[in-house]
């Protein structure tokens, strides 16, 4: 019985059956780790190794180590490999991640000759250990399984591959590989920045990490995530991505295969789901809330009705929908046709639009003139007293002792806003709660009759 992993047999790595032997190597200081893996185990596909040294742990998480086969057979040969690989290497004076030989030492003449001359050979840097043939059958099955194994590690999480939290610039100046048509879909990465944004800490939950192929001469290319990286760059708050750094050999044994593979791959994590279904749309959100209001007999001309309004959205419907920012948006959009309707409605005249030369005008002759410092702000701003603020700013800068307020309506919906909110009263009685000389000047927002 020989090793060897040959086109046509199938005593491969992932058969159940068939123990392997495995060897880490540093591509920069060389120093190995060799291990065993037994048979019939269910995180065989997933397993790493069991050596614990840090030193290990930190080189593999940066993708620094390329792991090799040196035997695939029955248990009892691949326990002999572990032992005839390790003590030739110590006696070779190679580096090791392993303080010692702490393999279980076994009857090393099971090996045939060709199983030990392919581990010298490799020990002695002339061999890259076992390699696979090139029928194209087997190519592609070889291609199949590096793909689907690896897209599914970091697709399900399962921890063969660290995680790292990377800062973004750094990540965004890695070279890309992208395996789309087009370079960078604006219109998704938007969509991607808005759920960032609406709902960061589901998203941080969600967020697959960028998978980064490391090279021998340490150059790291994107091979999956570009556009998740493209909107992470461009939203507050994601000064960081997940990353996971996979060696290059992983994907293949020379430039030509590789090169092949992350093509593959890239197009695997971006495979169409199975389950087919057309996402609820914003407008399929509002018909139903708007629906859902009406059927509870909400009155948005009245303030309490909004309140409780608000609440019963955040209460029917938030696990329908990607958060309670997404749905605020929604039920913000239909206060505002509200108004806008009802607006439409009651006032028929046209609005007066007061231009810059007029509050220039204005505002000298009828206070400035007379060391009034003033301002001139919508009516909308004057919810919750916010032109006080912007007065006495004015007034300290201009030393003066007395302001104006001037406030104009820029729609018809302000005005319907302003008489259910009440914010010019609430202002007016602000400034005489404080004591502050301060007028409130409202002007007309038609023409009189």
């Amino acid at each position: 019985e020989t090793g060897h992993l040959l086109l046509g047999n199938t005593r491969n790595i992932y058969d159940a059956t068939n123990s392997f032997t495995y060897v880490y190597r540093d591509v920069d200081n060389l120093k190995l780790n060799i291990g065993f893996k037994s048979p019939n185990d269910e995180d065989k596909l997933t397993y790493i190794t069991s050596c614990e040294s840090p030193e290990f742990w930190e080189r593999y998480s940066k993708g620094m180590l390329e792991r090799s086969i040196l035997f695939v057979g029955s248990e009892a040969k691949a326990k002999a490999a572990e032992w005839f690989a390790m003590d030739q290497g110590f006696k070779l004076g190679l580096q090791f991640f392993n303080f010692k030989n702490n393999a279980h030492k076994v009857d090393e003449s099971i090996l045939t000759t060709e199983d030990k001359q392919l581990i010298i050979d490799y020990l002695r840097g002339k061999g890259n250990g076992i390699q696979f043939g090139s029928a194209d059958s087997a190519k592609a099955d070889q291609n199949r399984d590096i793909v689907t194994a690896t897209g599914d590690r970091i697709e399900k999480r399962t921890g063969y591959y660290k995680e790292i939290i990377i800062p973004t610039t750094e990540v965004y100046n890695y070279k890309r590989l992208q395996v789309r048509e087009e370079l960078v879909n604006h219109t998704t990465v938007s969509k991607i920045k808005q759920r960032l944004l609406e709902n960061p800490k589901l998203a941080r939950e969600t967020f697959l990490p960028i998978a980064v192929v490391v090279s021998k001469d340490g150059k790291k290319t994107v091979v999956n995530g570009n556009t998740r990286l493209e909107a992470a760059s461009k939203t507050p708050g994601w000064n960081e991505v997940p990353v996971v750094y996979i060696n290059e050999t992983e994907f293949g044994s020379d430039e030509a295969i590789r090169e092949r593979t992350y093509t593959q791959f890239g197009l695997y994590m971006n495979r169409e789901s199975f389950e087919i279904r057309v996402h609820n749309s914003k407008g399929d959100l509002k018909r139903n809330i708007i629906n859902f209001l009406a059927s509870e007999k909400i009155d948005l001309s009245k303030s309490a009705h909004v309140d409780r309004a608000r609440q019963l959205v955040y209460m029917n419907f938030d696990y329908a929908c990607g958060s309670k920012q997404q749905l605020n948006g929604i039920l913000t959009s239909i206060l505002s046709d509200f108004e806008k309707t009802q607006a439409e409605l009651t006032y028929q005249d046209n609005l007066i639009t007061y231009d810059d030369k007029f509050f220039v005008n204005y505002s000298w002759d009828t206070y400035r003139s007379k060391d009034i410092s003033v301002v001139h702000v919508t009516v909308g701003e004057a919810a919750n007293a916010k032109p006080i603020g912007y007065i006495c700013r004015v007034m300290k800068r201009e030393k003066t002792k007395k302001g104006a307020i001037i406030l104009h309506y820029t729609s018809k919906q302000e005005i319907a806003s302003e008489e259910r909110n009440q914010w010019v009263q609430d202002l007016n009685d602000t400034i005489k709660y404080m004591n502050l000389d301060i007028i409130v000047d409202v002007l007309p927002a038609f023409k009189a009759k």
